[in-house]
């Protein structure tokens, strides 16, 4: 095809740019050749190939379709296109691309490679094995073909298709060593030791100093004869022969096996000493570093790993483990999405992935990840339960109902499949199925107590509570150790108007069981509800006297003097706790409130001042304390409680809050100031001082001093998330900002799975004219939050102000 002169001076420009690795100017460059000849095949391929390797799938796919377009027999763009799709997650989309007639040459092996993975990753697994024995056919003498065809039925299951085809492609490559780690691996799978030690064998006879046979060999004696005995071959090897570092990292591995924790760790070290870009030993030291609960550390290796090897499952793994172990959540699912969309034939993130959206009540996307997980392993009871789970969450329980009544039918059942089936029965409103489904769980799952309490539950929501009650009886008897049963007869007893009868039970399951104690409460409140509040008082009175020391009976027996209108009562009984549990707070609040509601203000007073002088009221109680010394116009006993309490050496930081606050009503910032100051001289790791006497100058108009006093508190406790958060902040709105990412690169490091902390440190930075910083600390950010568009957005903004490249 012509393109013009001029075109091509810069379509050449733009490929020396893009093979420089320098992608901004090759974009740029591919744009202005298409702009002299928007006819051009190979800037649209080239320029859709970079767009894919930044991340831009959507622009990448336009330029495919344009070069597809302008050159209908070129099968490559079909191939990228097919790619992008499945990058962007659209498995249908991209399987249609190679299968609805698209693509003009389906004589070349790559295409039947991608084809293959697509169809094994939408769970098509009898048709991906046949597009990758395609593929071999295709390119038969091929050994990197017939090697990627191997590894391909590997991971599918096919393991004497794999090694069948990975032998043809070490007899046409025998020297290439990563066929023959492939084939010893297979056969070792294949539980064929002794093949495995004579391939290895073979190859260490040709190069007795390959390390790489050595170790297939070692793998091979370990597979056959045990550790032990890999061990003794491992510790023959000569540590100075070349691949020493592999070697190490070999018996790191045998170490780890023998438990011998600390030898392995000075082996990887060896190993890492000599490469420290070594996948394997990097692999190996996060799986330590994760052991060890250090998931940063594990995260480094995975990413550093990830860089070299984008398509292995194993760093994908360890970098969603150690995202997981950090407990950042949404991180995790973004792992999974990259694992499942570069390794799509590679199943195993389907089922956590999965999970998490079904945690997150995205019930669409995570029904098609479980059909496809279905479909790889059908076997997988778990998966059927989450399925239906997600049918019932997008309103298609019908859908759900066919499904799990296939599954039971083929002999694939649990007892969360019966449960799981019941609740998509209960959701289309089918009474009878229901119950039937949970009364046959009930005979093949005997143990599981949801057979009952579902049944009884679906007899409750139709209002038959008498059927209820049998089947709670029922359950009573057949699992005599656990409450639920007598919970639910005493429930539906309540229900069906009979609180006598009620009450009688749930004394029987308060007695029986020490964790059900409440029950006494709720059985006198069924004998109020049955007039008959002597039977409660009797009940209450017979515990108080068998059990003088139990806090809980005397205050539920409070609480219900209180609930029968007999608040003065309560009252006495609560203030008789007192004496006995002098250091329980609820009790002293309980009684502020019954004061409170016979509007006894100052009574409600007395008793939370007499807590504060007993211990440290709570930010509720204080709260409380302060309201009631309003009402009963007692707001100076509250001062001087707060004056005597600012100089605990161990006050909290609500009591010197409020401590101010009321400093400010009575106008008397400028004393308080003066307080706070010497105690902050004489507690400096008080924390909480410090932050009163930030609120303080704040209130005054100093907003500088305020911001260094934030800054003191947060130094007094560097651990915590709040003062960093609160000097953040402070810093934010006075302008400061050195002090602002001096503040988030705290935050950034206590709290390291939110994104938005190294963020905002950057942004500061670069406010700060620290732009060479900012970037230093995005660039470490995009590795740890590889998928944070915001992250990449500023970097990308920042190195291009700076004259860098993306």
């Amino acid at each position: 095809m012509f393109v013009a002169a001029a075109a091509q001076s810069t379509l050449e420009r733009a490929i020396a740019a893009h093979k420089a690795g320098k992608a901004i100017e090759a974009i740029s460059l591919y744009q202005e050749a298409l702009r002299e000849s928007p006819k051009s095949f190979t800037a649209h391929y080239n320029l859709g190939l970079l767009l894919m390797s930044t991340g831009q799938l959507e622009g990448a796919i336009s330029h495919l379709n344009s070069a597809s377009a302008i050159e209908p027999l070129r099968p490559e763009p079909y191939l990228a296109r097919a790619n992008a799709y499945a990058e962007l997650g659209d498995l249908d989309k991209a399987i249609q691309v190679l299968t609805n007639g698209e693509t003009p040459n389906q004589k070349i092996p790559q295409y039947w490679l991608t084809r293959a993975s697509i169809e094994a990753a939408l769970g098509f697994l009898d048709r991906a094995k046949v597009s990758a024995q395609t593929a071999a056919t295709v390119a038969a003498t091929s050994p990197m073909i017939l090697s990627e065809v191997g590894k391909f039925l590997t991971v599918v299951g096919d393991l004497t298709g794999a090694e069948d085809h990975i032998a043809r492609a070490r007899g046409l490559a025998p020297s290439n060593l990563d066929l023959l780690d492939a084939h010893v691996d297979l056969l070792i799978k294949l539980k064929r030791f002794q093949d495995a030690l004579a391939v290895a064998s073979a190859e260490l006879e040709k190069d007795p100093r390959s390390a790489r046979a050595r170790i297939a060999r070692n793998r091979a004696i370990q597979a056959a004869s045990g550790v032990d005995a890999a061990l003794s071959d491992a510790n023959q090897w000569d540590a100075n022969s070349p691949g020493s570092e592999l070697l190490n990292v070999r018996k790191a591995e045998l170490y780890l096996a023998a438990n011998r924790n600390e030898d392995a760790r000075r082996s990887l070290e060896e190993a890492i000493r000599k490469n420290a870009n070594l996948p394997p030993a990097r692999l190996l030291h996060g799986e330590l570093m994760l052991a060890a609960s250090q998931p940063e550390a594990a995260l480094e290796d995975a990413i550093q790993v990830l860089k070299q090897l984008p398509r292995d499952p194993r760093p994908h793994n360890l970098a969603w483990r150690a995202f997981v172990a950090l407990g950042a959540k949404s991180e995790a699912v973004a792992a999974l999405r990259s694992w499942s969309i570069l390794v799509p034939h590679d199943p195993t993130p389907l089922m956590p992935l999965a999970s998490a959206l079904l945690e997150a009540e995205n019930y669409a996307m995570a029904a098609p990840l479980l059909e496809r997980h279905i479909r790889l392993k059908p076997g997988d009871l778990e998966a059927y339960d989450k399925l239906g789970q997600a049918y019932m969450g997008s309103q298609n329980a019908e859908k759900g109902i066919e499904v799990l009544e296939k599954a039971i039918a083929d002999g694939r059942k649990s007892a969360d499949i019966f449960v799981r089936l019941a609740l998509c029965y209960r959701q289309t409103g089918q009474h009878a199925n229901v119950i039937s489904t949970l009364r046959r769980m009930r005979t093949e799952y005997p143990a599981d107590l949801r057979s009952w309490t579902l049944e009884a539950a679906t007899h409750e929501g139709a209002r038959q509570f008498k059927t209820a009650y049998e089947v709670y009886e029922d359950l009573s008897k057949s699992h005599p150790r656990n409450s639920a049963g007598l919970e639910g007869m005493a429930r539906s007893l309540g229900l069906m108007g009979k609180p006598l009868e009620a009450a009688e039970v749930l004394k029987t399951l308060a007695a029986q069981f020490d964790d059900q104690k409440s029950a006494y409460l709720m059985a006198a409140r069924n004998y109020a509800a049955a007039k008959q509040v002597a039977l409660a008082d009797q009940m209450f009175a017979d515990l108080m006297r068998e059990r003088p020391e139990d806090r809980d009976i005397w205050l539920m027996h409070a609480q219900f003097l209180a609930e029968t209108e007999r608040k003065p009562e309560a009252i006495r009984s609560f203030l008789a706790c007192i004496p006995k549990w002098p250091d329980h707070e609820p009790t002293y609040r309980a009684a502020a409130v019954l004061h409170a509601d016979a509007k006894e203000y100052s009574q409600a007073c007395d008793v939370l001042l007499q807590a504060s002088r007993a211990f440290h009221l709570s930010r509720d109680a204080l709260a409380e304390l302060e309201k009631y010394s309003k009402q009963a116009n007692r707001l100076e006993d509250l001062d001087r409680e707060l004056d005597r309490l600012i100089l605990l050496s161990d006050v909290p930081q609500h009591t010197a809050m409020a401590y101010v606050e009321t400093s400010q009503r009575r106008g008397q910032l400028q004393s308080a100031l003066k307080v706070l100051q010497e105690r902050t001289a004489s507690t400096p790791k008080n924390a909480g001082i410090w932050v009163a006497r930030s609120r303080c100058e704040a209130l005054m108009g100093d907003g500088k001093a305020a911001l260094q006093s934030l800054r003191s508190a947060s130094e007094a406790d560097p651990r915590s998330v709040e003062f960093a958060r609160l000097l953040a902040t402070a810093a934010e709105t006075e302008g400061d900002f050195p002090l602002a990412a001096e503040a988030y690169a705290r935050l950034a490091d206590l709290v390291p799975h939110e994104p938005a902390y190294r963020l905002k440190q950057a942004a500061y930075l670069n406010e700060s004219g620290k732009r060479t910083e900012a970037i230093a600390v995005l660039e470490v950010a995009s590795h740890r939050f590889y998928n944070n568009k915001d992250i990449l957005t500023l970097l990308k903004k920042l190195r291009g102000d700076a004259g860098g490249l993306i």
